[in-house]
């Protein structure tokens, strides 16, 4: 592993979404949710992916520069069009106008549609939180998992992902899909050549399996808690989905391969809540902190670490990595020296 600074792995992917065709402030946007992603350690949706988007984009089934615009405003609601292209900067748009919104009205809630794949969805609730607001994102995605007790895929392990600001301290965040695992994990498993849990998945016939193999080919995955996961996954289905007028259940593709075709489309929804609207952001960040500690209070041996909350680890890490550097293996540190080479770009120093 190779560590490199946040700052100089920022320029790096500006540089290059500007060489392909991006314009700067989306090549910004675009850059700062993979960046996100690699500083809190969600490395499967951070930088190292830069290559696979960029020849997404080579390939010409995904614009560069994108033609997202507003098809409906009314008050505190909008509806954008995500011009085809990934989801990260029509998404990214969508929560700074649900953070507008949320000035004015106390609430913005902004759907996406013709959208792609947005990587990490908690770089979207904490825009919101980084402003003082609450802040919620939604979407859906290429079918993955099952109903309990039926067979084939029948809908996204669609992510939902919420953020509350803490006052000084860092604020709470859920980032979740609503699989028991990832299709990653699964892949891995065959790679590994290991079998999986029974409850992971299951096979063509709607059978649970230990084969990551019959999940992949023609199974499913299952839902996290049963009914209430695949409840779950059907309502940001409606919300990303259906409310947007955008592809739903299989009709849904979000591009997770990075390959696909020009038709890859999902849809995401976003919101932005104003703490101001209903209790001042002071007396909000007291009850925050105090909540805090006592949910601190139970760690075992008096060790509040030992109380994680959601987003504890990922804060951790983050602090640590902007000190300390990102790591980044040999492999797809190369990959990113190829990528800058043949499109011109100069490599920051430390890369």
């Amino acid at each position: 592993m190779i560590r490199v600074m946040a700052s100089q792995i920022r320029e790096l992917c500006i540089a290059v979404l500007m060489a392909a065709g991006y314009p700067p402030p989306d090549a910004a946007d675009m850059s700062d949710c993979l960046l996100t992603a690699s500083l809190r350690g969600v490395d499967t949706h951070g930088v190292a992916r830069l290559p696979a988007y960029v020849r997404v984009v080579q390939s010409g089934k995904c614009p560069a520069a994108a033609d997202i615009r507003v098809v409906a405003d009314a008050g505190a609601a909008a509806l954008l069009d995500g011009g085809g292209g990934f989801g990260f900067v029509p998404a990214t748009r969508a929560m700074r106008i649900s953070i507008e919104k949320a000035r004015a009205w106390g609430i913005g809630a902004v759907g996406v549609r013709n959208s792609g794949h947005y990587g990490m969805a908690a770089c979207y609730p904490l825009l919101a939180a980084r402003c003082g607001m609450l802040g919620i994102a939604i979407t859906n995605s290429d079918p993955l998992i099952v109903s309990p007790g039926s067979r084939g895929r029948m809908v996204g392990n669609n992510p939902i992902a919420l953020a509350a600001p803490a006052g000084d301290d860092p604020p709470l965040v859920l980032d979740i899909a609503t699989s028991t695992v990832s299709m990653a994990k699964i892949r891995r498993a065959l790679a590994s050549d290991e079998r999986i849990p029974i409850g992971w998945g299951v096979d063509a016939d709607g059978h649970p399996t230990d084969d990551p193999g019959a999940v992949i080919e023609g199974g499913a995955l299952l839902p996290f808690g049963g009914h209430k996961g695949f409840g779950l996954a059907l309502f940001v289905e409606i919300f990303s989905g259906l409310l947007t007028g955008g592809p739903f259940g299989k009709n849904a593709h979000a591009g997770l391969h990075y390959g696909g075709t020009k038709d890859n489309k999902c849809g995401h929804f976003v919101v932005a809540v104003n703490i101001d609207a209903f209790i001042s952001q002071h007396d909000f960040a007291q009850r925050m902190k105090t909540w805090i500690a006592e949910l601190r209070s139970h760690g075992d041996g008096n060790s509040p670490e030992r109380v994680r909350l959601p987003g504890d680890r990922a804060d951790q890490e983050e602090r640590r990595r902007l000190a300390e550097g990102i790591p980044i293996t040999e492999t797809d540190l190369s990959g990113l020296r190829g990528l800058a080479s043949e499109l011109g770009v100069r490599l920051p120093s430390g890369i």
